[in-house]
């Protein structure tokens, strides 16, 4: 009986032992199962997050080609401005050479005016011409009031190109 009981006892303990290896085994076969789903779930993430990396990196390397064409163009505009500079740089010494020679010639026709004002030659030429002591003296005397008449009107006529070159000049750097 004894041998029995034993039996019996042992017999309940292996069932009671598979019984509970059984349900070990489930849990982890469930836990196998879960870990599978999150190492798909990661897997799936990871490919994801791969292709967003590729998408980041062409995004990237466009963006660098872009930044790299608008460098270029600023440089080129920079080297434009550089050159407009240097062209405004000369047509300002230009300017200044135009306006000097413009006074210069303003002065001369200013002293030729006002020596005839004081010698009254505008009035009376022919008086001048006149008051000659021989024919030879008035001869010289016409051709001088006549030449000094065309060189104040050469004066007059080179001061008002003169000044269309200032204006020009003027409107030329405001253009640039």
């Amino acid at each position: 009986m004894k041998r029995t009981l034993i039996l019996l006892i042992l017999t309940c303990l292996g069932f009671t032992y598979g019984a509970a290896q059984t349900k070990q085994i489930k849990n982890l076969q469930n836990q196998k199962a879960a870990l599978q789903k999150e190492l798909s779930a990661s897997q799936k993430l990871l490919t994801t997050t791969k292709r967003d990396v590729k998408s980041q990196l062409n995004n990237l390397a466009v963006l660098n080609n872009q930044i790299g064409e608008q460098k270029k163009y600023v440089d080129g505009i920079q080297s434009e401005v550089l050159v407009l500079s240097n062209n405004i740089a000369v047509l300002e010494r230009q300017l200044q050479a135009l306006e000097a020679d413009l006074a210069l010639c303003k002065k001369r026709y200013e002293h030729g005016v006002i020596y005839f004002f004081y010698h009254r030659m505008s009035l009376n030429k022919w008086l001048f011409v006149l008051k000659a002591k021989d024919f030879r003296e008035m001869s010289r005397r016409l051709r001088y009031v006549s030449e000094y008449t065309r060189y104040q009107q050469m004066q007059a006529k080179i001061i008002k190109e003169k000044e269309a070159a200032v204006q020009q000049k003027k409107n030329e750097i405001l253009g640039v």
